[in-house]
Order: C-alpha cells, then sequence, then structure tokens
C-alpha cells in the first residue's frame, strides 16, 4: 500500500470520528488532459474540504530507467511528459443545490523518452530526461443531485476541463 493511499485512509478515519463532521465522501473526476482524480471529501454543513491525488496517463513504454547505459538501444520511439498531482481545496455551498470549490494543486511534471531495446521485456524502456515542480489552481461547480451524491464540472490549470462527481458515504447528523 502506499503511503498517499494509507494518508488518504487516516485521513478519513480521523474525519468520520468527528463529533462536528456532517460527512466523509469520496469522489472521482476525469480530465482533458487525460488524468484521473480521487478525492476525500470532509463535508460540513455549508463547507467542505478535500485531499485529492491526480494521475495522468502517459504513453511510456515498458519499464522506466534512470540511468542510460551503454549497452542500452538508443533508437527512440517517441517522447511526452506526464504530472502527478496532490489537490487540496475548500468548497462553499451556495444554496442547497449549489456548490462551488477552489483548489490548489502541486507535484511534479516528467519528461520521457521512449527507447527500443530487445533486452527488455516488450522490446521497449522509457528514460525521464527532466523532472520538474509545478504548482495550478482550479475552481469547480456543483450539482447536489441528492443529500449524498453531487456532480461537479470546473477548470484547473494544470488538468484543464474536468468532470466528476463526489459521494457522501458516511453522515454524522
Amino acid at each position: 500500500m502506499s503511503k498517499l493511499s494509507l494518508a488518504f485512509i487516516l485521513i478519513g478515519l480521523l474525519f468520520s470520528r468527528s463529533a462536528y463532521s456532517q460527512g466523509v465522501g469520496i469522489g472521482f473526476a476525469y480530465a482533458t488532459s487525460k488524468s484521473l482524480d480521487f478525492e476525500i471529501i470532509y463535508a460540513r454543513q455549508h463547507s467542505n474540504f478535500k485531499l485529492g491525488s491526480t494521475l495522468q496517463f502517459t504513453d511510456t513504454r515498458g519499464r522506466q530507467v534512470d540511468v542510460q547505459l551503454p549497452n542500452y538501444g538508443t533508437t527512440t520511439a517517441g517522447s511526452g511528459e506526464y504530472f502527478m498531482l496532490v489537490d487540496i481545496g475548500y468548497g462553499r455551498k451556495l444554496n442547497e443545490k449549489i456548490l462551488i470549490d477552489a483548489e490548489l494543486s502541486f507535484g511534479t511534471l516528467k519528461h520521457y523518452t521512449n527507447y527500443i531495446d530487445n533486452n527488455f521485456k516488450g522490446g521497449e524502456y522509457h528514460l525521464v530526461t527532466k523532472s520538474e515542480s509545478i504548482v495550478g489552481i482550479g475552481v469547480n461547480a456543483g450539482y447536489s443531485m441528492s443529500e449524498k451524491l453531487y456532480l461537479f464540472t470546473g477548470f484547473n490549470s494544470i488538468r484543464k476541463f474536468q468532470f466528476g462527481m463526489r459521494l457522501i458515504i458516511i453522515n454524522s447528523r
């Protein structure tokens, strides 16, 4: 189990035990940058807080190597970039049906090159050629379908246009 997954579980358990909480939930979103976002939500009566993680789908091929050794193949088979993010956010209900939230995203943008080499399983590997820190912001608007289900859409400066759903799974009213 990754450290990030463990952190999500612990935060979820802590929030669910709070006497002041209204609910704890999860959310999923897909963005036009070909990325998937997972978030844990702590909902209060008129506001919510979220902690999320985003992973962009990539066209990397084969195993990642840290150093290109002299006996590795050097024929390129494409290149690109991908990001991994951690998101924190705060939302506020405008009325019983509409929720607006803002988010701050920070993480890593990795540039890579794919190479052909039959010594690797699948005949290819990829090398990360550059890694840099990135920060972005976003805003979302959500609509409450029920007390436990929200659909939302928005824009993030890194992920671009996104849409998703949030489900409150623990209510403590």
